[in-house]
């Protein structure tokens, strides 16, 4: 898994009981690497990302909103989550 991706867990309900119009969801943030799990394709900037998922592999914005956290050295560090689902065909 990526840097900047996160796993559903095994107690996390299925799309297809909450969001029945979406096989899968994914969560990127704003630490990110670039790289596609669908493809491994890299793109630059969190932005980037997220166009990458919407124009290649026809992902939507399901959600996106703010983090904050603890940082390095007790400093407080603010992420960006975007939520990404693909259609179910």
């Amino acid at each position: 898994m990526n840097k900047g991706q996160t796993k559903p867990s095994a107690d996390s309900p299925k799309c297809s009981e909450t969001l029945p119009d979406v096989d899968r969801v994914i969560e990127l943030n704003s630490r990110c690497d670039g790289s596609c799990t669908e493809c491994r394709d890299c793109a630059t900037g969190f932005d980037g990302v997220i166009n990458h998922y919407i124009k290649k592999h026809g992902y939507v914005l399901l959600n996106v909103r703010t983090v904050t956290e603890l940082g390095y050295n007790s400093e407080t560090d603010h992420v960006a989550i975007a939520l990404l689902g693909h259609p179910r065909k």
